[in-house]
């Protein structure tokens, strides 16, 4: 999976066009998945904790890690105690997988 962080939505085919299926929809929810999981407990850790914490269970999902820049953002996030969101259907379809 190749997240760019600088591709707006509109760009995505599977935004264009309702009906289709997100090709990258199992990739989204598992990065979505690890992101709760870690978000949870990483308010007030340092941003290389978080981030080694992060890659870590992004592997263990089976999913590459994103480049470094989002990584960060992503930590940034957490750190302040907010799960960093891919996008709408992955973190609605992580909630419903963690409840």
């Amino acid at each position: 999976m190749n997240i760019d962080p600088n591709k707006a939505a509109p760009n995505n085919a599977a935004a264009n066009n309702p009906s289709s299926k997100d090709p990258e929809a199992d990739t989204k929810l598992q990065l979505q998945l690890a992101i709760f999981d870690v978000a949870k407990g990483a308010q007030g850790k340092s941003l290389e904790t978080i981030m080694a914490s992060l890659r870590s269970a992004f592997a263990a999902r089976g999913v590459k890690s994103p480049p470094t820049t989002w990584l960060e953002a992503v930590a940034s996030s957490a750190s302040y105690g907010t799960p960093y969101i891919v996008d709408l259907p992955a973190a609605v379809a992580a909630d419903a997988v963690r409840t």
